[in-house]
């Protein structure tokens, strides 16, 4: 993801319009797909921007590295396949 501008004339006047933009491959080619319209910002609003947009890749990569951590954790040190060969309890 990252920012991306658009300059407009209008009136005699140049406005920036501000886009949250991902890009997405589709088939061979890569298409950039509009997240958010973040409108005018100036330099402060775009570091702002910056600032979450990085906060959030950052939340996903814990997240991330947090479901692969538990995905090799077994609470009783031996994988949880080998369990399945063990036969069931029955209550007869």
């Amino acid at each position: 993801m990252y920012l991306r501008h658009t300059t407009r004339r209008k009136d005699g006047k140049t406005h920036v319009y501000w886009q949250l933009v991902r890009s997405v491959r589709r088939g061979r080619k890569v298409v950039q797909e509009t997240v958010a319209q973040l409108g005018e910002l100036d330099a402060e609003g775009r570091a702002r921007a910056a600032a979450w947009l990085q906060g959030k890749l950052m939340v996903a990569f814990l997240i991330e590295a947090l479901i692969s951590a538990g995905e090799r954790f077994f609470p009783w040190g031996y994988p949880l396949a080998e369990t399945a060969s063990q036969p069931a309890l029955s209550m007869a």
